[in-house]
């Protein structure tokens, strides 16, 4: 079965392998330089007047680069975990896969039903002719429970290959906020400059934002939003949240 297409267990984040994170970290790592090249004239400009000895700044761009870099690992960390666990489970289409998958090999279903999220089991209990509690061990019945998948099963649309057009990406508008948070924090504020030749933005927050937008996995990124280029509307989001906070 494709990797996207996969059912769900309640929550990924607390029974992940390192490997998720071990992958994020060789991305970052890769794109050390990349990155720091970016931030480093925009610290050096705002610490010349604070530090005149320029090993000191150096010193300090470091520690400071260092603690950016341990930021943007755990924050991409949190926005793998909610695309796994709020972007895709519970959704129609991630509870029509689950269904299919149970009704597919019901084998050992009354074990496996404890390893689908919640509102799958929820769902299933909702169209069990014993009503709630119904997929509890005291009062499980495999026929009863297959019945149910099916009817829960035939109760959905056929999902489209991809989430409707318009449905928000809260893992991307989660790592949008967190990226300007991040910059504000260990760079400056970040702001956005309008490139009307272009119809694009521009500027070095912009930069950041694509350099980390090049490392993190596809399964994140999406081509348009409502028209608007990923990156721009990342940039307008994170921006955004900097001036209300």
């Amino acid at each position: 079965m494709p990797r996207n297409t996969q059912p769900l267990t309640n929550w990924h984040g607390d029974s992940w392998s390192p490997v998720v994170g071990h992958a994020i970290d060789r991305r970052l790592v890769k794109d050390w330089g990349k990155i720091a090249n970016i931030i480093r004239p925009i610290y050096q400009k705002n610490h010349s007047e604070i530090d005149i000895n320029q090993l000191a700044t150096q010193r300090a761009f470091e520690i400071e680069f260092n603690a950016l870099i341990q930021d943007l690992s755990n924050e991409l960390r949190r926005a793998w975990g909610i695309l796994r666990d709020v972007n895709r489970s519970g959704s129609d289409a991630q509870i029509y896969r689950t269904l299919q998958a149970l009704i597919h090999d019901p084998k050992d279903i009354q074990s496996r039903i404890w390893s689908i999220d919640l509102g799958t089991r929820s769902f299933i209990e909702d169209h069990h002719t014993d009503g709630p509690l119904a997929l509890e061990d005291q009062f499980f019945n495999e026929e009863k429970t297959i019945t149910a998948c099916q009817h829960a099963l035939k109760s959905l649309p056929t999902p489209k290959p991809s989430r409707p057009k318009g449905t928000k990406n809260h893992a991307q508008i989660s790592l949008a906020i967190a990226l300007a948070e991040i910059y504000a924090r260990h760079v400056a504020m970040p702001t956005r400059i309008f490139d009307s030749e272009k119809n694009t933005f521009r500027g070095p927050f912009k930069d950041f934002v694509q350099a980390i937008m090049d490392l993190i996995p596809v399964q994140l990124k999406r081509k348009k939003d409502g028209g608007t280029r990923l990156v721009d509307h990342m940039v307008q989001i994170g921006v955004e949240s900097q001036k209300k906070a």
